[in-house]
């Protein structure tokens, strides 16, 4: 192991702030080895405290290089009164004030590359583990939801990496060859401050992303605990000779079918899933009887079962995201980690950036009494949204959540050590 101080911190930070979640796997319990699906996150996900380390290890440099200059006298020239002497000295050079910007930008850079990674992952349906295509919570027919915050992470990538460009080295010659060196400390120091307000902007846009997968997640989670519930009531419903252990064999077969297909139409519109998801099924269904001694069903009984499922799973999904739309702020936070829940609730308590519904949160839309009077009225597009966000990092609100969460992780990780 790379005993790093920065990566050993960022670990430990990370590992506090999971403290708690349900949707994190092997986290306060032990590890599932007979997982199906990826094995090991991405790398933007799993080598997260190896990226951030050497960030947090510059960053502190820094912090430390800029506290001494700030505390320092750059007058020239200078007056030893004690010894009656005037230095001509350099003193003014601020070097380290270049050096040390140009080093913050490349580490803005490095940490505005991981969230473009993991934001971008979030949002491909490829990527993101069975949640929907552009994280819409609606028919993705219909909503595009994050498809703008997905072009334009990647925008904000790119200047974040054109401004990591160091500036100490366009220097000029000055002053007719006098001042054939100078810093440049200003500019530098004014590009890092554009940088951070550029990485500002992209974790704004991360911050919209992340709560609407989380609530997403969720609504996946909570919409599967009601799900396998219909199909338990289906079964000895339309296929009444089964005797009750036999019911529950047809159920385990019906039931891992649907749950390794419903993943992979995430893509398509709700109707369509719910079609094609109990489809599938019967395939299970044919196969069971054709190795099992109970009484074979003609194909009208498991055509009506499958049209049968495919009413209540699109029933049970509307509802279960109704529930979501209507109380998502405590049914999400109940499954997750000490940190993602106090920033969960900052954004979509403190800030009220809610659950995006899809395309009937344009402000445009029509809501056809989908929404209250209220909640219509308070529609905002997502550029919008992700400004809530971005202006309560500017003015330092998100801070304040930041240093509890930094303050529990730490208090946390005391506690640790003592047991």
């Amino acid at each position: 192991m790379r005993p790093h101080p920065g990566q050993i911190d960022c670990a430990a930070n990370i590992l506090a702030f999971l403290s708690g979640s349900k949707l994190a796997r092997c986290v306060d319990k032990p590890k599932d080895t007979h997982m199906t699906g990826l094995f090991q996150d991405r790398y933007a996900t799993r080598t997260a405290p190896q990226w951030i380390g050497p960030q947090i290890e510059d960053l502190a440099h820094a912090i430390s290089q800029i506290t001494r200059e700030l505390n320092s006298t750059t007058d020239n020239p200078l007056v030893d009164t004690e010894d009656e002497h005037i230095l001509h000295g350099g003193n003014f050079q601020a070097a380290v004030v270049t050096s040390t910007m140009d080093r913050t930008r490349l580490c803005l850079d490095e940490l505005g590359r991981m969230l473009f990674a993991q934001g971008t992952e979030i949002i491909n349906p490829m990527l993101n583990n069975s949640l929907p295509a552009d994280l819409a919570s609606d028919d993705p027919s219909l909503s595009f939801t994050c498809k703008g915050i997905d072009i334009n992470l990647a925008s904000y990538a790119s200047e974040l990496g054109f401004l990591a460009n160091p500036v100490g080295n366009h220097v000029m010659s000055a002053e007719m060859h006098n001042q054939a060196i100078n810093s440049l400390a200003l500019i530098s120091a004014r590009h890092t401050f554009q940088a951070l307000d550029v990485l500002r902007i992209l974790s704004s846009a991360y911050l919209f992303v992340l709560c609407q997968a989380l609530d997403l997640r969720v609504l996946q989670l909570e919409f599967q605990k009601v799900a396998e519930v219909d199909v338990r009531g289906l079964i000895p419903e339309h296929f009444n000779s089964l005797p009750e252990k036999s019911c529950e064999a047809l159920h385990d077969a019906v039931w891992t079918k649907l749950m390794s297909v419903w993943p992979t139409t995430t893509s398509l519109d709700l109707s369509e899933r719910c079609s094609k998801s109990s489809d599938a099924v019967m395939e299970n269904v044919v196969k069971y009887f054709a190795s099992s001694d109970d009484p074979t069903p003609d194909l009208s009984q498991i055509m009506c079962f499958t049209k049968a499922l495919k009413t209540a799973l699109q029933s049970e999904y509307d509802r279960t995201r109704n529930t979501m739309y209507a109380n998502h702020l405590n049914i999400t936070t109940s499954y997750l980690g000490k940190a993602s829940r106090r920033m969960y609730t900052f954004v979509r308590k403190d800030l009220a950036v809610r659950f995006h519904r899809g395309l009937i949160e344009h402000p445009t839309q029509p809501t056809e009494g989908k929404m209250s009077n209220e909640e219509a009225a308070q529609r905002k597009t997502i550029g919008g949204q992700v400004s809530i966000i971005y202006e309560a990092l500017k003015d330092g609100r998100a801070t304040d959540t930041m240093m509890v969460i930094i303050e529990e992780s730490l208090k946390l990780q005391e506690q640790n050590k003592t047991t």
